[in-house]
């Protein structure tokens, strides 16, 4: 176990560094926060060799510091035992201990230098080092033409106020009526009606006397002279047998 430290390099005091933690985390009480603190703390001092142990503990308020020296380094555990310990430590229920770590990691490494934070980074998890990384908020993008405005095409999502579909049935305009109805016909039943038939039934269908076709399709003659035919070859088919 390792001695107590003194913090002279220590970048903020223990008031605020609770302040922090309790504002960020939507923390209901500072005895809360402070109980998060020292788990987290106590639990990286698990995680990290005593000589990266000592530094971080450098840079922290005394009894905070303290937590992390007095913790013996116990082997390389990840981060999901990491959390299970701190959340075993501050007693909160399996996804607040995962939240509170987080927000005591990510408060404490934007206290660090960078050149200490590389070196913790090299001793610890990677999916806790990345927390406590501090963001970097780059400048807001260029103005642009809005996306609506921009597209080739009418949009249909609920962001451009039009959901649905490119051609609702609101909007549709079907046929008056199926194809050959005569709701469909200017003029419905025009070639049978006297107002505006083309002549007489013959003559439309091409059967007038004036045209050499007077008459039906097939003549009573050439009607009976298919049934002598038929009639003369059953008789020889029957002579035949």
């Amino acid at each position: 176990m390792a001695e107590s430290t003194q913090n002279a390099e220590e970048l903020f005091d223990e008031q605020e560094l609770v302040r922090r933690v309790c504002e960020e985390g939507g923390i209901g009480s500072l005895d809360l926060s402070s109980r998060v603190i020292r788990a987290t703390l106590f639990t990286l001092g698990q995680r990290l060799g005593e000589e990266d142990a000592t530094e971080l503990a450098r840079r922290l308020p005394e009894p905070f510091g303290d937590s992390v020296v007095w913790a013996n380094h116990d082997g390389s555990f990840g981060a999901a035992e990491f959390y299970e310990r701190v959340r075993k430590l501050d007693g909160e229920s399996r996804g607040f201990g995962l939240e509170h770590a987080q927000v005591v990691l990510r408060v404490v490494g934007t206290a660090l230098t960078e050149e200490l934070r590389e070196r913790l980074a090299r001793a610890l998890p990677s999916e806790i080092a990345r927390v406590m990384q501090p963001a970097h908020f780059g400048e807001p993008p260029p103005y642009g033409v809005p996306l609506v405005e921009a597209a080739s095409e009418p949009l249909t999502s609920l962001a451009s106020g039009r959901s649905g579909s490119r051609h609702p049935v609101s909007e549709a305009a079907p046929p008056a009526g199926q194809s050959h109805s005569v709701v469909r016909e200017a003029n419905p039943h025009g070639d049978v009606k006297l107002s505006s038939a083309q002549g007489m039934t013959q003559e439309r269908l091409g059967r007038a006397l004036a045209d050499g076709h007077g008459g039906p399709p097939r003549p009573i003659s050439e009607a009976h002279d298919e049934e002598a035919h038929d009639e003369e070859a059953h008789d020889e088919k029957e002579g035949a047998r």
